[in-house]
């Protein structure tokens, strides 16, 4: 099989980089606490980043924590240079990108409290990869912590079917961009293949297709067709199974700390006689998590890694959650009416349709506290005494003493969160919040150059926001210099720009009147605050 794509390929078609959630320094610190460690504190750490590209994950991060330090890395000069250009026109003295391979990286370096390698291991030679687990081990502080994400078998198995496909239709063409363009075509070809279900082959194809269709969908979002050049073209991709991983990293001296998607290590939709007979055939928390992926057939992990001579403790402990925050949006349609019982009542997350049966007066309190404050993150302690404060302390029956009420709510809180960070979610941190509208609104200057370039925006949380195009362009103006009159014009320009030349994927409507304009520009408003987007 002949692969064309050159070593230069990210020069040449530079890789469209988001911000990753997971990888935040306070989704690691807040999962390294749950394990028992106790990891630097956010405010003030010092982060590195292997293969950074554009920086795109990197600068929102120290945009957001102005008292850290960042260091990127890519092999991609041009990106690099990309990355430069934003840190400067946001002027941030806290980062800094670097056009280097990893190879290169050694104890002069310093150490790190947060090192991130997304979309790196199995996209690079086998002897980058060693070098890359050697610096999360060199450079990494004692109680730091390291992200590493990968392609992962079984599931990865379909994936390289098609990435085989993909290899042999290219096989002739050695410009990056028309190998994605053939690419996609085919994909498209393959997605609409009727092939019978009643033969192994054709159950394979129908899943196939379900996976051609999910690539397509990345395609139509914000120019990133172009991850098929990386994800499925790429000149190297060795997915490997967890014990593999895992076998590598502790010939570093790194150990399992947790995966960054914490949920997922729970068992919670097996059969009891299941789990049981998993937990009977493993013996260690390694062996678990590999089993967990045969059963779930894992395609991609993000693991988390810290030093081989630390104590890692997985017993959850409510107390943990006393210094920290948490936020919520889960909704009960009975919890108000139900409030003075203990009655259970259903939470419903927004985004999942995860729930959490609760029967805890005080729990139910507190979980009306948190929808009301979205999106706040309250620390425990504030959250325990304004929950307090809902109830009628007349129906004593009803309450434990008050050291009880700490224990009740942390303990369902840590479980609300192990079901489902859209029931609960759990940070170190509170960035700055802003719950009320000014009238000049401010959005962030990172969303704000985002906003020039796409739709995805990054909010405080380090999340992805997707915004309508009408949001996106009048983000432009939330800079703080325009009131609420200011942008009700420009809701009025851009409406009538619109209805004489609308975009490519809406119809032509009606300019908008004053007082609709002035209705558009107060529901946006609140959707960027509820947006987690506005900063004070």
């Amino acid at each position: 099989m002949i692969d064309n794509t050159s070593p230069n390929t990210y020069d040449e078609l530079p890789y469209h980089g988001i911000s990753y959630t997971l990888s935040h320094p306070d989704r690691l610190a807040t999962i390294a606490a749950l394990a028992g460690i106790n990891a630097p504190p956010v405010a003030s750490c010092r982060v590195l980043e292997l293969g950074c590209a554009s920086g795109n994950n990197l600068i929102p991060m120290a945009a957001g924590l102005p008292h850290s330090t960042f260091v990127g890395i890519d092999f991609s000069q041009r990106q690099i240079a990309e990355g430069q250009a934003i840190i400067e026109e946001l002027g941030l003295g806290n980062i800094t990108l670097k056009h280097l391979d990893i190879r290169e990286i050694d104890e002069t370096f310093g150490q790190f409290d947060y090192i991130i390698a997304h979309g790196v291991y199995s996209w690079v030679p086998p002897d980058v990869r060693d070098h890359l687990l050697a610096v999360c081990k060199r450079n990494l502080t004692p109680n730091g912590v390291a992200f590493v994400s990968y392609n992962t078998y079984p599931g990865w198995h379909l994936s390289g079917m098609l990435r085989d496909i993909l290899l042999y239709h290219t096989r002739n063409t050695s410009d990056p961009e028309q190998r994605v363009t053939e690419s996609m075509a085919l994909l498209r070809l393959l997605a609409d293949t009727g092939s019978p279900k009643r033969t192994l082959f054709g159950n394979v194809v129908s899943e196939c297709a379900d996976l051609f269709h999910e690539y397509l969908d990345a395609a139509h979002s914000q120019g990133r067709h172009v991850m098929l050049a990386y994800d499925l073209l790429a000149r190297v991709n060795e997915p490997v199974y967890f014990s593999q991983f895992m076998d590598h990293a502790s010939r570093h001296g790194l150990q399992y700390l947790a995966d960054a998607e914490f949920q997922s290590m729970f068992f919670w939709d097996a059969p009891e006689h299941v789990k049981h007979a998993v937990r009977t055939m493993t013996t260690s928390t390694v062996e678990l998590e590999q089993y967990l992926d045969f059963f779930y057939g894992r395609t991609f992990r993000r693991t988390l890694l810290c030093h081989a001579d630390r104590v890692v403790d997985r017993r959850l402990k409510w107390e943990t959650l006393r210094s920290m925050c948490m936020r919520s949006r889960a909704i009960s349609t009975d919890a108000q009416s139900e409030l003075h019982s203990t009655t259970a009542v259903e939470f419903r997350g927004p985004n999942t349709g995860a729930t959490f049966s609760v029967e805890h007066p005080i729990t139910k309190a507190a979980l009306i506290v948190l929808a009301e404050r979205w999106p706040e993150a309250v620390p425990f302690e504030a959250l325990l005494d304004e929950a307090r404060g809902r109830l009628n302390r007349s129906e004593q029956h009803l309450f434990a003493d008050q050291q009880q009420e700490a224990v009740y709510l942390g303990a369902n809180l840590l479980k609300a969160h192990c079901y489902s960070r859209d029931l609960v979610d759990l940070h170190t941190i509170s960035p700055p919040i802003v719950t009320t509208a000014s009238n000049y609104p401010v959005v962030s200057a990172v969303a704000r150059i985002q906003a020039r370039q796409g739709n995805e925006l990054t909010n405080l949380y380090h999340e992805l926001v997707n915004v309508d195009p009408t949001s996106r362009r009048l983000i432009q103006h939330c800079d703080g210099t325009h009131d609420r009159t200011a942008l009700i014009d420009a809701m009025l320009e851009l409406s009538t720009a619109l209805a004489v030349a609308p975009e490519e994927d809406r119809e032509a409507q009606a300019p908008l009147d004053r007082d609709a304009a002035a209705q558009a520009v107060d529901r946006m408003v609140e959707s960027l605050i509820r947006s987690a987007l506005l900063v004070k």
